[in-house]
């Protein structure tokens, strides 16, 4: 057999600043009129596994996916998440937990939501929403949600410079805050 020769989508898309694979194969397909899963398909990636593609993909799997959104392979892995160090891995969730409910609504996916301590979408301000959330949960007030992002500032400072004291004295203050709040 030669080689498959795929065809370009009509329709580009350009990615957004701290967008996700995902998210932006979602735009991808909605623009050009298909579904996720068959643009996958078509690239030769099994659309079960949307999410996981959000932290690595396989080169030849980049190329293809470049060459059909008529884009750069570099462009392409810059879409997933790569996390610097070991700590910042294990606060990036693996699947997406929360979503800015402005953003969200025109099918952006941002890098940044996964972050365990974001509590703002950095592209619009608005504070994040839950993608399920519980029917016993309670918006918090604005005196402890002032705190919480103050907190989140430290702790994203400390994951960025890979400072261990800083991370695990941020740490016990987010693991006190959910503390305290259960008690109110």
């Amino acid at each position: 057999g030669g080689l498959l020769t795929l065809r370009p989508l009509p329709k580009i898309v350009v990615p957004i600043a701290d967008e996700l694979l995902s998210g932006w194969l979602a735009r991808l397909a909605n623009f050009n009129h298909c579904d996720l899963v068959d643009l996958l398909a078509h690239v030769g990636i099994d659309g079960r596994y949307v999410d996981v593609l959000d932290f690595g993909l396989e080169e030849s799997a980049a190329v293809r996916i470049a060459d059909v959104a008529r884009t750069d392979f570099e462009r392409v892995q810059s879409l997933t998440i790569s996390a610097v160090t070991p700590l910042e891995a294990e606060l990036t969730a693996q699947f997406p937990f929360q979503k800015c409910p402005a953003c969200s609504v025109h099918g952006v996916a941002l890098k940044h939501w996964r972050r365990v301590w974001n509590f703002d979408c950095l592209m619009c301000g608005t504070q994040l929403i839950p993608n399920m959330p519980r029917p016993d949960m309670v918006s918090p007030s604005t005196k402890i949600l002032g705190r919480a992002r103050i907190g989140a500032m430290l702790l994203e400072g400390a994951v960025r410079d890979n400072n261990a004291r800083q991370i695990h004295r941020a740490m016990r203050g987010v693991a006190f805050a959910v503390a305290v709040t259960r008690f109110r």
